[in-house]
């Protein structure tokens, strides 16, 4: 309360009082904003950038309006929202590619900021399927009947562009017919079509043989032939050994002597002359 009074002495003195009412008024922004804290975020590597993963919510002490900004690049965020989206697509299956981003998220009132700390984790999708790069020597392959347990007949290299766990899992040689067998190396990538039997033109003269490979969801399959090449292996048996003929007199030039030459090739293809 103020009193104004006049300069009259005792009694005779005048004055007023007035009430004055003094109002403190905060100018100084001094608070900070607060932003939420989150738990991993978990998306799929074909997440698409229109998709928002994420809405970032921070808030004012003092009501200011928040402007947003984000550390990684790639991530964009709306400035105004807090929305998080993907900025130009994440490939897990990239060998120099993270499968996890670490990043922050700031919000401004203009003189102070708060800061919410992000981890985005990338799932892996099966996007590519299993396929085969080279078969060498092109199917069919003529391979000889002599030829060695152990000889390559086939060799095959094979492709899947997803990363692990997506990647190729199992290469198999579906109908071996007990006669070959499927070796491989140890990172799935080439395999091998070897002899495990002794062929024989005169038993079966071509194989059909059917290869897949496997990954996680999705299965190529190719067919390989094998034509068996006949060799001369034996020679002709006669039997028996020895004949006995005996001639009549009255033969003359041209007569049949002896019906049938009791001769044969094991090779059966062979023609005896």
């Amino acid at each position: 309360t103020i009193r104004a009074a006049d300069g009259a002495a005792g009694s005779s003195q005048r004055s007023t009082d007035v009430d004055v009412v003094i109002t403190f008024k905060d100018d100084v922004d001094d608070g900070s904003p607060v932003c939420d804290s989150y738990d991993t975020i978990s998306i799929d590597e074909d997440t698409d950038t229109v998709a928002v993963i994420l809405t970032v919510t921070c808030t004012d002490p003092e009501g200011d309006t928040l402007s947003y900004s984000i550390s990684s690049s790639d991530f964009s965020i709306d400035s105004t929202s807090g929305e998080i989206k993907v900025a130009s697509g994440v490939n897990y299956d990239s060998p120099d590619y993270d499968t996890g981003f670490s990043f922050e998220v700031t919000a401004s009132d203009g003189t102070n900021t708060g800061v919410s700390y992000i981890y985005v984790e990338i799932n892996p999708v099966d996007d590519y399927e299993p396929s085969f790069t080279t078969i060498s020597p092109t199917s069919p392959q003529d391979v000889d009947e002599d030829s060695d347990v152990g000889t390559t007949v086939y060799t095959v290299t094979v492709s899947d562009d997803d990363a692990a766990p997506d990647d190729i899992q199992s290469i198999t040689l579906i109908n071996d017919n007990d006669m070959f067998q499927l070796e491989m190396n140890s990172d799935l990538t080439e395999a091998y079509i070897v002899l495990k039997s002794i062929l024989d033109y005169e038993t079966t003269t071509s194989y059909s043989l059917s290869v897949e490979v496997t990954d996680e969801h999705t299965t190529a399959t190719t067919i390989l032939v094998v034509n068996v090449v006949d060799i001369n292996e034996f020679k002709p048996v006669c039997t028996p050994a020895a004949i006995q003929i005996t001639l009549l007199e009255t033969l003359v030039a041209g007569d049949s002597i002896l019906d049938t030459f009791p001769c044969y090739d094991p090779d059966g293809s062979d023609t005896l002359t």
